[in-house]
């Protein structure tokens, strides 16, 4: 198509309703690779290029980069450079090395990884082409189709992890997490965790009924718990009392605190306790 995207990010990708198709959107910082040779930085800092953000001449590698982000938030919830500040996160980019430290990369298979480390490479010269990346194993592995598997596409443990964990909080941080969580608009929030939810609530009622909860788990061998310590979860996760998880209970007790959690957040949910305004 000869089209440097310039701003490719999760939120820009969307799967039609009918015909299950990808499809990337907005194209307004876009411009054709066939004359552009450009020195100009746009698009969103966590998905920006090295050599977008040193303010170097760029082409349509960019937009490798910025989809190996996208890939490797897609397959963890997490963005591979987060920093407080802009400047501390473009050093990051720039300078940093590349991990997968976070627990969801022990269900990732090896072929996605290895993906991703090819497409976020600081040189541009050395990262993967467009056709590199449809040629990668890991879109051979599945005949072309990139499709998951099984284990990736399970309830991973980590966030079972959480969701245990988050029955020893506190009453007041479980209303505080579910005050921000309502705050927030839903392109705050991994898609990762948005895709579990809807994955466990099988009849689509925006509820995980104790059943619902139980068959997901029953699916994933590398889960092991009972019904009484499901029910028993059920009840510290729900917040409401109804006897189910609504979306912002289960992003409640899902989400990575490290990144959602920001000082905003937090004198937000504070100021409104603070109802005396003396502090």
């Amino acid at each position: 198509m000869g089209i440097i995207h310039r701003d490719i990010k999760a939120e820009n990708v969307m799967i039609t309703k009918t015909e299950k198709r990808v499809k990337l959107l907005d194209f307004g910082l876009s411009k054709n690779s066939q004359i552009v040779k450009d020195r100009e930085i746009c698009g969103t800092p966590y998905y920006m290029a090295p050599e977008m953000i040193k303010a170097e001449k760029y082409d349509a590698q960019i937009d490798i980069w910025s989809l190996g982000v996208m890939l490797y938030y897609l397959v963890s919830g997490h963005l591979p450079f987060h920093q407080r500040t802009q400047k501390e996160l473009f050093a990051q980019i720039c300078f940093g090395t590349l991990d997968f430290d976070h627990h969801e990369f022990d269900y990732v298979s090896k072929e996605c990884k290895d993906l991703i480390k090819k497409m976020i490479v600081q040189n541009p010269k050395k990262r993967l082409t467009a056709l590199q990346v449809l040629k990668h194993p890991w879109f051979e592995k599945f005949g072309g189709d990139a499709k998951v598997t099984q284990e990736e596409d399970m309830l991973a443990p980590e966030l079972f992890k959480r969701m245990q964990e988050y029955k020893t909080t506190s009453y007041f941080e479980m209303v505080a997490r579910n005050i921000m969580i309502k705050q927030s608009k839903d392109s705050d929030f991994s898609s990762t965790l948005t895709e579990q939810f809807k994955k466990i609530d099988k009849d689509g009622s925006g509820l995980i009924t104790p059943q619902e909860l139980k068959d997901f788990i029953d699916a994933c061998p590398l889960i092991h718990t009972t019904d009484t310590e499901i029910q028993a979860l059920i009840s510290e996760l729900d917040y409401a009392g109804n006897g189910k998880i609504s979306i912002s209970e289960f992003l409640a007790a899902t989400i990575d605190q490290k990144e959602f959690f920001s000082d905003a957040r937090l004198r937000s949910v504070f100021g409104m306790f603070d109802v005396k305004g003396d502090n």
